[in-house]
């Protein structure tokens, strides 16, 4: 009789420890598919967050457009487009100019001076004036830097975009007869560019003899005593940097033109030599 209970005694523990083997085995590969899952999940959501930080940088983005004023200053709309479904909260920016001294102007609620928001799926124009501590056109290159939080783990992300103030922007183009001033340059441009740049009418024809003059008034010039309102006028109309750009000749396939440059001999010739590099630039 004793020893069919130390059989059955044997048989039950074995049975115990096959169960809590078994149990064992089971906790732990439950342990294990757990924690693959939070694995996974990390995984998942570390994916997730850098896919929004990605689409929350390529999302927004920044655009400028240049409007010179009557004042010789430059004024610069910055554009910030936020097409993703989240908002921007507290971006702040800065601005850099590097080329000509500059005095910097932006209103203190400006993203320049303070923080904004920009709502989802909307457009935010942020303005900013540029002008020359002298009385003479700008050139250089304008950079706009930007900053704001992201929306899950606070992280800093940035934006930066640039652009380039040129001379040919800030001058007047007006159509005038032939020049009789001193002839600096000639030289071959796209007929398609040339009809940009100048601002010619899609539906004015391009002619050989055909003038373009660029001028910027002396919009600072000033005496130190107050002067009749047409002698001032006369005297800013005068005043002023001037360039007269003709039309000589055409390529034989007609796609390019020759200009000819001309201005008074007592022009700054730094300025004639950076008009020509600008437009040998912005024709390539």
């Amino acid at each position: 009789m004793s020893d069919n209970s130390n059989q059955t005694n044997q048989l039950l523990q074995g049975a115990v420890e096959s169960l809590a083997d078994d149990v064992n085995n089971q906790r732990e590969e439950a342990y294990k598919a757990l924690n693959h899952a939070l694995e996974g999940n990390a995984k998942m959501m570390r994916l997730f967050g850098e896919l929004l930080e990605k689409s929350y940088v390529t999302k927004v983005q920044l655009s400028s457009e240049l409007k010179p004023t009557e004042d010789g200053s430059i004024q610069i709309d910055l554009t910030i487009n936020n097409s993703t479904p989240f908002p921007i909260l507290s971006m702040t920016g800065e601005f850099d100019f590097g080329g000509a001294d500059v005095e910097i102007f932006c209103t203190k609620d400006s993203v320049f001076e303070s923080n904004i928001n920009v709502n989802k799926f909307t457009k935010a124009v942020e303005s900013i004036r540029i002008k020359s501590t002298q009385d003479e056109p700008m050139y250089g290159k304008g950079v706009v830097r930007v900053q704001y939080p992201h929306p899950i783990n606070s992280k800093e992300l940035k934006l930066e975009h640039s652009f380039g103030v040129y001379v040919i922007d800030q001058l007047s183009k007006t159509s005038v007869d032939k020049s009789k001033a001193h002839k600096f340059e000639a030289k071959f441009y796209p007929v398609k560019f040339i009809r940009e740049i100048m601002k010619i009418h899609p539906i004015k024809g391009i002619d050989i003899g055909m003038c373009i003059e660029l001028s910027r008034k002396n919009v600072s010039f000033c005496y130190p005593y107050p002067l009749k309102p047409s002698v001032q006028f006369l005297i800013n109309n005068i005043l002023k940097f001037k360039v007269v750009c003709e039309i000589i000749k055409f390529s034989d396939d007609l796609e390019l033109a020759q200009v000819e440059f001309s201005s008074d001999s007592n022009q700054e010739c730094r300025f004639k030599s950076r008009l020509i590099e600008e437009l040998d630039t912005l024709s390539r």
